[in-house]
């Protein structure tokens, strides 16, 4: 065993996002700069500035801002609201359905105004059937989804038949149906679409993540070889900490998550 203080290795790679997001947050935190005023704890006492860095370890400022850009990053893909493209596409097929669904269901309501006796009776007759999806275009999105397959398929039925061909409904049905599944593909490819790039993402700045980290305690070992001090051994068992600290954390997650494998009972 050597005689030198060394990093222990991170094992960042096991992490999933959050994990990684969280070690490099803390690893940061053991390298701030410094509060105005008051006195500063212990661990403060490497001396961070903003045009300097931390020169007892001799890391620069420069690293310090990629570091922070790096986190900001992260957390910007773990929460990740964005208004695209796909949802402008979404929100318009959405009202194309609303509008072809709303038409139908008021042509049966409305049918006792229309000026054919056919059309009134059959509007009669389809009024109880449709009455479950009146406010059908205010439902929560992937419900109205799952409820317009219902209406379409009580419509459709054998009984309906003639009461719907005598209300001219059977083109509307079909726009319907069509937009609708149109918004049910749309809603599965953004899902997917979001998913892919999440992750591609999160890979290339966890990549610049794995840099940066390297670096800093690549630096702040050689540092503390070629300058020992109680400020650079401080630093080095305190991120040695933090990594007992994180794989301890990671093995109770895998731990449960086994566990919970486990207990599911046996598929015969």
């Amino acid at each position: 065993m050597g005689t030198y203080l060394k990093f222990a290795d991170p094992l960042m790679t096991r992490f999933n996002n959050a994990e990684y997001l969280s070690f490099l947050r803390r690893f940061r935190a053991l390298l701030p700069f410094p509060e105005q005023g008051g006195d500063r704890p212990e661990i403060e006492s490497l001396s961070v500035n903003e045009s300097n860095g931390v020169p007892a370890l001799g890391v620069s400022a420069a690293q310090l801002t990629v570091l922070d850009a790096v986190i900001d990053q992260l957390t910007d893909l773990n929460n990740q609201s964005r208004i695209s493209q796909e949802t402008e596409t979404l929100n318009d097929t959405d009202k194309q359905r609303d509008n072809v669904a709303v038409y139908a269901l008021n042509r049966i309501n409305n049918s006792a105004t229309l000026p054919l006796q056919a059309e009134q009776e059959a509007g009669k007759f389809l009024r109880n059937v449709v009455k479950p999806y009146t406010g059908i275009a205010r439902l929560p999105l992937n419900q109205e989804t799952e409820t317009i397959k219902g209406l379409l398929v009580d419509l459709r039925k054998p009984e309906n038949a003639s009461a719907v061909q005598a209300l001219s409904l059977t083109p509307y049905l079909n726009e319907l149906e069509r937009l609708n599944n149109l918004y049910e593909s749309l809603v599965a490819q953004r899902a997917a679409e979001r998913l892919a790039s999440s992750v591609d993402n999160s890979k290339i700045v966890r990549a610049q993540g794995d840099d940066i980290y390297d670096d800093i305690t690549s630096l702040a070992f050689a540092w503390s070889l070629a300058n020992p001090s109680d400020k650079a051994t401080a630093f080095i068992r305190n991120v040695n900490a933090l990594i007992s600290d994180a794989q301890t954390a990671y093995n109770q997650r895998m731990g449960q998550k086994k566990k919970k494998e486990s207990d599911r009972p046996e598929i015969e």
